[in-house]
């Protein structure tokens, strides 16, 4: 038997990871329950703003499962103590301050083996509720493809600017016709 190789497991297995977000708030609220579903302490903080933001919701439902959740206020920072799956566990979570508390319980339900009920009557929330049911009983759990829908909603508003400042000043697209396609997208001037 490797002694040696047990200790250094139980070491880093009794460990505090720490996990910094920074400002990033999606992170902040789906991470907590995929870290429970691990084995060990993980620490999430992030910049002061984040350490301000709602998180209770988030952290009641994770100890209403039987997770250890350490948090001095029920916001960030908060230490979450993975133990696995709980099989059998519920739990019920408000959507009034934000969908993502339970788009991130219902992502890890199938393999925590929990049950999630959602609570609450946000109208501006529940689709993206039900965007993550969907998408979690299309999903191929046995293997498969499942495609993801290219979100570019994002490069939008460069794309969009990048055509309006080219509509103002056409003498650069003129100037030189090797750059055309380099990427640019083709906007015809306006002509009063």
């Amino acid at each position: 038997m490797n002694h040696g190789r047990r200790s250094a497991a139980s070491a880093f297995f009794n460990s505090l990871l720490e996990l910094f977000v920074e400002n990033a708030g999606t992170a902040a609220r789906f991470l907590p329950p995929f870290l429970c579903l691990g084995q060990g302490a993980y620490r999430v903080s992030g910049v002061q703003r984040m350490h301000e933001r709602p998180q209770a919701a988030m952290l009641d439902a994770l100890r209403e499962l039987g997770y250890r959740v350490d948090s001095a206020n029920d916001r960030l920072p908060a230490i979450i103590h993975g133990t696995g799956p709980h099989h059998g566990a519920t739990c019920s979570v408000r959507v009034e301050e934000s969908s993502q508390f339970a788009s991130a319980l219902l992502l890890s339900e199938r393999i925590g083996r929990w049950k999630v009920r959602v609570t609450g009557d946000n109208k501006d929330e529940l689709p993206y509720v039900d965007m993550t049911r969907r998408l979690v009983n299309d999903f191929p759990w046995d293997g498969g493809v499942y495609d993801v829908e290219p979100d570019a909603s994002g490069a939008s508003y460069f794309w969009g600017s990048l055509a309006l400042a080219w509509q103002r000043e056409p003498h650069h697209r003129d100037a030189c016709p090797s750059q055309r396609h380099a990427g640019r997208p083709e906007v015809s001037p306006s002509r009063a």
